[in-house]
């Protein structure tokens, strides 16, 4: 396994410098008793949440020397339950695009961990297709029901391609069902062999567009759609 290692000050100061604190992070909240999960966008002020998002996108290579480390899409919400612990668990295996679907498991995997990064808790996707990997609690709410946390992703033995990551979010509150499974496409190498950049984007759509439209269950469709042209605001926290 290629594994690069980095200090948590390392990776903090690489983070701040390729701005990754403004992005879209998944937006964590409860209803009907269960975690759903949202597009938090911290580019605007006050922050836009997007509900019944099930998708995320995000691009390693965005930290300068570190190609196969990122720490978005980050987990963020303004409305938890004060000290309400929110962690994940891993659902399936990585998964590569072959460029029309994403059946294909191969040798990668990804890790995800913790604070403190390389220290803290770690979990890391399985091999064999439809595994369950217990993960681990990684924030918690403060008194005004407010976290904005960011686990560090690992791609091992990195290599270009699109991967999927399957996930879904358990909490300590009583009463709360774990969420949905949701997903998070994931583009390695913008300059590589899928392309220029424009293909590479087209690649890294293409993936989002496959789970949205095949891995999300239809039935879910219709709502998902309805959902999305309903968009909330809130606070943005300093």
């Amino acid at each position: 396994m290629n594994t690069r290692i980095l200090t948590a000050a390392a990776l903090t100061a690489a983070a701040s410098s390729a701005a990754l604190a403004d992005g879209l992070d998944v937006w964590v909240s409860f209803a009907d008793g269960q975690i759903v999960t949202g597009e938090a966008d911290k580019s605007t002020n006050p922050v836009t949440f997007t509900p019944g998002v099930r998708v995320f996108e995000a691009e390693f290579g965005e930290i300068p020397g570190f190609p196969n480390l990122l720490d978005e899409p980050g987990f963020y919400t303004e409305q938890l339950p004060a000290g309400t612990g929110i962690g994940f668990n891993i659902v399936d295996a990585l998964r590569v695009w072959n460029g029309s679907d994403f059946d294909t498991i191969g040798s990668q995997s990804m890790s995800i961990f913790g604070d403190p990064f390389p220290d803290g808790d770690v979990a890391t996707t399985p091999g064999t297709a439809g595994m369950f990997v217990p993960g681990f609690e990684f924030i918690e709410a403060d008194a005004n029901g407010f976290f904005d946390d960011h686990p560090t992703f690992q791609l091992n033995n990195q290599a270009d391609g699109v991967y999927l990551l399957s996930l879904e979010l358990f909490t300590d509150a009583s009463g709360i069902a774990n969420s949905e499974p949701f997903y998070i496409v994931f583009g390695s190498n913008e300059d590589g062999t899928l392309g220029d950049d424009e293909a590479f984007e087209e690649a890294v759509e293409a993936g989002v567009d496959y789970v949205n439209s095949v891995i999300i269950p239809t039935p879910g469709a219709a709502g998902l759609l309805a959902l999305a042209g309903l968009a909330a605001t809130r606070r943005r926290r300093p």
